[in-house]
Formats: C-alpha cells, structure tokens, sequence
C-alpha cells in the first residue's frame, strides 16, 4: 500500500533563493545616488549661477540635462540595483531591491552559471559552507547575479534541468 508517487516524482513547490552577499545592504545608499544627482545637480547650477552671475547657457542646458535625465538613467542601472532574491516555480521571478518583480518564464531563461565563491562573502546562516555565485542569463534582459548557498544553487541547477536549460559550473 502507498500513499501516493515517490518523493523523486513529487513535483517541488516553489523555492525561494535570497542573494546572501552581505555588500547588498550597502546598496540601500547607493540607491540615493540618483536622487542626490536631481537635488544636488539642481542645487549646484542654482550656485554657480548665481557666483558666476551667469552661466554660459551651453553649460546651463548640459548640467540641466544631466541633472534632469540622468537619474532616470542611473536607477535603471542593475549594478545600482542587485537582486534580492529569486522565486522559483514555473517562472523565475526576480526581485530586486528597487522596482517590482519581473517573471521570466522559462522560454526566456538561456542558461545558469554556478562559480564557487572563495573569499570575503559566505552564507550568514552558515559562514564554513561558503557561496556560489549564480549568475541566470536571459534573451532580451538584464543578467540575474547573487550569491547562493550551495543548496540554493543545487534548487536553481535543478529547476534548470527540468525545463532543459543547461546549466554551466565555472571554475575561479
């Protein structure tokens, strides 16, 4: 008598896969910068302005275009805004600190780069086992970096190979 398919059959439910490198809390300032480029740009052409009794308006226009698109641009940088985790099911949804997640079926996905991690950056839950570096490539997106615990990045592999993405280990 069984009650019900063995656990290899079982299909997994969804996984939940946190970027444990602890430079992510930094980037909680680092998202300041284009705010601090719309104000403090502003703010300076206001005082050169007014020291300089006028500015050329060629360099008026340009520093209020900087000051003007410039943020824009710069909070649409993924260096400026890395990935707090990713949701695994049938889709991968990635969530960074700063916007709304984006799902990205896995027609999308090209395939997933694990590198072992050696250095300043290990798992805080259980610092001995170290970390992977999982980058996950997408066609017509922004790459999807973190650093996983080692069995966060076997449940990213392994979701990997059941939707027949190959899964490439590189070595440091």
């Amino acid at each position: 008598m069984t009650d019900g398919p063995p656990p290899a059959d079982v299909p997994p439910g969804p996984v939940r896969v946190f970027n444990r490198s602890d430079r992510v809390w930094v980037y909680g300032y680092v998202r300041m910068a284009p705010l601090v480029l719309l104000f403090g740009g502003i703010a300076l052409l206001l005082i050169l302005n007014q020291q300089l009794r006028r500015l050329p308006d060629e360099v008026a226009i340009a520093v209020l275009f900087v000051c003007l698109v410039g943020p824009f641009v710069l909070d649409r940088l993924p260096p400026l805004n890395p990935v707090n985790f990713v949701w695994l099911s049938d889709a991968i949804r990635v969530v960074r600190l700063a916007g709304r997640p984006r799902d990205y079926p896995p027609e999308r996905v090209v395939r997933i780069e694990l590198a072992p991690r050696k250095g300043e950056e290990y798992d805080d839950r259980q610092p001995s086992r170290g970390g992977m570096d999982v980058t996950i490539r997408f066609k017509r997106a922004w790459k999807a970096s973190l650093l996983a615990s080692p069995d966060d990045a076997r449940e990213l592999a392994d979701w990997a190979r059941r939707h027949g993405k190959p899964v490439v280990e590189l070595h440091p």
